[in-house]
């Protein structure tokens, strides 16, 4: 699985943010897989950009919060501002 995190975006010394990383992808996969049959999502959201304001990222929590996500469970969604992406 691809995670939000390219490695065009790696600077030295960054082994522990990618085992960490890591970690919680696979924990937010392993739990979505273990309560989905109780019908609790799991999500996880990365926050990569300084930038963004609180309400630009809410609107993804929220997003993720509402039944329209319903089928969205154990994915990584970046709110980043692109920066993956560059």
């Amino acid at each position: 699985m691809p995670l939000p995190l390219r490695a065009s975006l790696l600077t030295p010394d960054m082994a522990l943010y990618v085992v960490a990383k890591r970690g919680a992808v696979g924990l937010t996969r392993s739990a979505a897989y273990d309560h989905g049959k109780d019908g609790i999502r799991v999500t996880s959201n990365s926050f990569l950009s300084k930038a963004a304001s609180p309400e630009e990222i809410a609107g993804m929590v929220l997003f993720l919060a509402r039944d329209l996500a319903g089928f969205a469970t154990g994915g990584v969604y970046t709110v980043d501002g692109g920066q993956t992406v560059r």
